[in-house]
């Protein structure tokens, strides 16, 4: 009887399950992530905020009671037969995961060498951290692990890649919710902490936690950040500052060093060519990068140009080519060279292990430039299309994408330049899929621009922004060159005109193929900015260099001292790069055997 009975309670109760309505969906927009033993307050928000859930946690109490009361109901009925048979799926749940995702969080350091800003500075490490959330983890998921982590402090792996690092917001501070808006153009992310967060005297202090937190949760969408300190908006009453509203990355720049590598990060491994990312604020938006071994080895380096700079930040991307037989570790390096006297300032060392390129090959890369300027120098050109030449070793190569031919380890090509900053990017490998190593390099055409040799007799520069021209005249110009024009002939074209000129005879050959004609004695002023770049022959290398205006103009002051193979000898022949409007934009020394 019993039995009976029980069977009776059992499908009875699958009858009133399947009877009962489903729970009406929550709103997907605004999301909240809550932590209620950190925070009693968002325990009342919650229950307040899910009394639809109430209800429905109402009707199955009832439900409950009825089913208890069966027994009695089947006894005093006396059925005693079977209920009619039913089915029911059995009720389901969303797993709980925890998956562990590679992101970035941000500390500070002061690990800029000669930084021009005080420090210390936001620098970025890469962490790997578990995710905890259900298959279908969102946005709110990965900001708070992130979040949690940064507050966590440095790892001791951080701290043996990047000494001194540390962080501005105290260990015992508590995330007791985290909302994300995702209901305007730009999600909004709400995320409040304990007390703890605001418990600075110090303004600097203050804005460095607010950075870190909005730094580390930008890197998932980038969405704006509010910050509440137990429920409402941060006054840092003690450090005088008042925080409100949401707020993105751009509002948070001082806490940047001039020039700022999110990638690559301490620690990873990079292969030829490694792409270095990052923002700067440098002086006409240049900076230099290399790569270097644990010795100071120095295997590739070369310029690049962020898209604004001088008192402005942006962006910049570098493909950074290194030649390297053997794993080892090594520096990413980026600087700023000092405007003053070439030495370099700003200085990010960026601790990573090198790996030699896939099916590593040599790789050549030459154009047709003033003076045998190298094209990592960044190189400003009248004329184009430009011709590209070179050696590799591999057997497939491209440039800007495009497949060019190689005979016999030789390759050579034209390409058409647009007006303004150009990008020349050379790969080749054994394969279209298997690259052996890259170079990227940036090139300025000025389509009205001219390319003349000359003698500079004078040169006289100030950082005043005014000179003294040959005349004895104050002139606004911080650059004033005296020159010579003259003409530079190589081949055939030099022999004959070194006959014209009685300098050889008939059927002779003048030495080094090269001949320099000057017919006309008349000096030219012409006039430079502070961005005219110069450049002078290294003794050792037998290459153009770039030098500061300082002390490049300083040569002409003792030009018997024999530096840079006379540089600052008015004998000495300079291609100057002239723009339609007559200035100097770039002046590079030509090397005479």
């Amino acid at each position: 009887m019993r039995d009976r009975l029980d069977a009776q309670m059992r499908e009875m109760t699958y009858k009133l399950m399947a009877m009962a309505p489903e729970a009406p969906p929550y709103p997907e927009v605004p999301v909240t992530k809550l932590m209620p033993e950190k925070a009693p307050k968002f325990q009342e928000q919650a229950r307040r905020s899910r009394r639809p859930v109430a209800v429905w946690v109402a009707a199955a109490a009832f439900g409950l009671v009825l089913l208890l009361a069966l027994p009695v109901f089947l006894l005093n009925r006396g059925g005693t037969g079977p209920v009619g048979p039913t089915t029911s799926a059995p009720p389901t749940s969303v797993p709980v995961t925890s998956v562990d995702v590679d992101m970035t969080l941000y500390f500070l350091a002061d690990y800029v060498e000669g930084s021009n800003v005080a420090g210390p500075h936001l620098v970025p490490v890469r962490r790997r951290v578990p995710v905890i959330g259900t298959v279908d983890r969102d946005l709110g998921d990965e900001i708070l692990a992130a979040l949690d982590a940064v507050i966590s402090g440095p790892s001791a792996q951080d701290t043996t890649q990047i000494a001194g690092i540390t962080s501005a917001i105290p260990v015992e501070t508590e995330i007791l919710s985290l909302e994300v808006d995702a209901g305007g153009p730009v999600p909004v992310v709400t995320v409040d902490f304990s007390r703890q967060f605001d418990d600075t005297t110090d303004q600097a202090d203050a804005l460095r936690r607010i950075a870190q937190v909005v730094y580390t949760a930008t890197q998932f969408g980038n969405p704006d950040i509010e910050i509440l300190v137990d429920g409402d908006d941060p006054d840092f009453t003690a450090a005088g500052l008042l925080v409100a509203g949401p707020q993105g990355r751009d509002a948070h720049r001082d806490v940047l060093p001039l020039i700022f590598a999110e990638q690559p990060l301490p620690g990873d491994t990079v292969t030829s060519p490694v792409e270095i990312v990052g923002v700067s604020n440098t002086f006409e938006a240049t900076l230099q990068w290399r790569v270097e071994l644990a010795d100071g080895t120095r295997l590739g380096e070369g310029f690049a140009t962020a898209d604004c700079g001088t008192g402005c930040w942006g962006a910049y991307s570098i493909n950074a080519s290194y030649t390297l037989a053997d794993p080892a570790a090594g520096f990413v390096v980026l600087f700023e060279a000092s405007a003053q006297d070439g030495s370099e300032v700003n200085v990010v060392r960026i601790p990573v292990m090198l790996e030699p390129a896939a099916n590593l090959g040599a790789l050549d890369v030459s154009a047709q430039l003033p003076g045998g300027q190298a094209l990592a120098d960044m190189p400003i050109v009248v004329e184009s299309p430009l011709r590209v030449f070179g050696t590799t070793d591999a057997t497939y190569l491209t440039v800007n994408g495009a497949e060019i031919e190689v005979v016999d380890g030789s390759f050579t090509t034209e390409v058409p330049l647009q007006p303004g900053v150009n990008e020349l990017f050379v790969s080749a490998g054994n394969s279209e899929a298997a690259f052996a190593i890259g170079n990227a390099y940036e090139i300025t055409y000025v389509p009205d621009g001219q390319l003349q040799l000359a003698f500079i007799k004078r040169a006289a520069y100030s950082d005043t922004g005014e000179v003294t021209a040959g005349s004895g005249e104050t002139v606004p110009w911080p650059l004033l060159l005296q020159v010579d024009y003259a003409d530079w002939l190589t081949g055939d074209a030099a022999n004959q005109a070194a006959i014209e000129d009685g300098v050889i005879a008939v059927g002779e050959t003048v030495p080094n193929d090269y001949y320099i004609r000057n017919r006309n004695d008349l000096l030219r002023e012409v006039p430079g900015s502070e961005s005219t770049r110069a450049f002078v022959v290294d003794t050792s290398t037998i290459q153009p260099f770039l030098i500061g205006l300082a002390d490049w103009s300083a040569l002409f002051d003792q030009p018997e001292s024999g530096a840079f193979f006379g540089a600052g000898l008015d004998t000495t022949p300079y291609w100057l790069v002239i723009d339609g409007e007559g200035e100097v934009l770039q002046i590079v020394q030509q090397y005479v055997p």
